[in-house]
C-alpha cells in the first residue's frame, strides 16, 4: 500500500472533478508533479474500486487531455490505475508555456502555476515571462514600432572610433531585420528613443540627496549616468605616516560605477 502526502509536488483528490484540470495546468506550467485521484486530504485511501468507474474516469480524463488544455500536452500526462484502486495522473515540466485551459484562454483565469503545496491563478507578468521564455524572444531583435529612425548620437560615438554606420554594419550588429526594418536595439539606440535611467545618491543614513534622470539615446545615456556617477565619487586623500607618500581612494572601486 502506498502512504499518500502532499507536498510540492504531490497533489491528493478524493474525485475526478473539474478541478483538477486547473491542478494539471499547474504542474504543467510550474516542474511537474503526480496527483492521485482517490485519496482524501489525510492520506486515507478511498479508490475507484469498480470497473465502470474506472472507466469512466478513464474516458473523462482521456477527454480533457485531448479537449481542455491548450497547447494540448500530447506525451506530458500519464495516467493508470495502481493497486490501491488510486488513479495516478503523472505530469511533466510543459515546455511550450503557457499551458492554460481552453475555454478561458491565456489569461490570469486560465493558467495556472504551482507555488509550494498549492496551485494560483498566474499574474500577467507571469504569463509574458513563460510566454518570453517558451519561444526565447528577444526585446532587441523584434520589430520597433517606431521606424521614423535617426541615429546622429551613435554615429558619433561610432566616428570616434573611426567607425562609420553603413548598411553592412547596421544589418551585422542587428539594427535592421531580414525585412529591412528596424527592431528595438536601433530604437534604442537612435536619437527618438525615450529611455530613461535614473541615478540617485543617498548618506550614509539613507537619506536621499541628488536624483538625475538621463533620457535619449542609449549611448548618450550610458556617458551620462558614467558621468554623473562619476561625479558623485568622492575622493579621499590620505597621507602616509611612514612613507608620507599621498593615497588617493574613491570612495567605490571603479567597477561598481558600471
Amino acid at each position: 500500500m502506498t502512504k499518500y502526502i502532499e507536498d510540492e509536488r504531490t497533489e491528493l483528490k478524493r474525485e475526478l472533478i473539474d478541478e483538477v484540470k486547473s491542478e494539471i495546468i499547474a504542474f504543467l506550467n510550474s516542474d511537474g508533479g503526480t496527483i492521485y485521484v482517490g485519496v482524501d486530504d489525510d492520506g486515507s485511501i478511498v479508490g475507484i474500486k469498480d470497473d465502470a468507474s474506472k472507466d469512466k474516469v478513464d474516458l473523462k480524463l482521456g477527454n480533457w487531455i485531448q479537449e481542455a488544455f491548450f497547447p494540448k500536452p500530447s506525451g506530458l500526462i500519464q495516467y493508470y490505475f495502481n493497486s490501491d484502486d488510486v488513479l495516478v495522473i503523472n505530469i511533466s515540466k510543459g515546455i511550450n508555456k503557457p499551458y492554460y485551459l481552453r475555454e478561458k484562454g491565456p489569461k490570469p483565469s486560465g493558467v495556472y502555476i504551482r507555488v509550494g503545496r498549492s496551485k494560483r491563478k498566474a499574474n500577467d507578468d507571469e504569463i509574458l515571462r513563460m510566454i518570453m521564455e517558451s519561444h526565447s524572444y528577444s526585446y532587441e531583435d523584434d520589430i520597433s514600432e517606431e521606424q521614423d529612425l535617426t541615429f546622429k548620437s551613435f554615429e558619433r560615438t561610432l566616428e570616434e572610433n573611426d567607425i562609420n554606420l553603413t548598411p553592412r554594419l547596421m544589418n551585422t550588429m542587428g539594427l535592421k531585420a531580414k525585412s529591412g526594418k528596424y527592431t528595438n536595439l536601433a530604437y534604442l539606440l537612435s536619437d527618438q528613443s525615450e529611455i530613461v535611467v535614473k541615478v540617485a545618491e543617498y548618506d550614509s543614513e539613507m537619506n536621499f540627496k541628488i536624483k538625475k534622470s538621463f533620457k535619449g539615446s542609449l549611448v548618450n545615456v550610458l556617458k551620462n549616468v558614467e558621468e554623473q556617477v562619476e561625479r558623485l565619487n568622492d575622493l579621499r586623500v590620505v597621507i602616509d605616516g611612514s612613507s608620507f607618500k599621498r593615497i588617493e581612494t574613491k570612495s567605490y572601486p571603479g567597477a561598481s560605477n558600471s
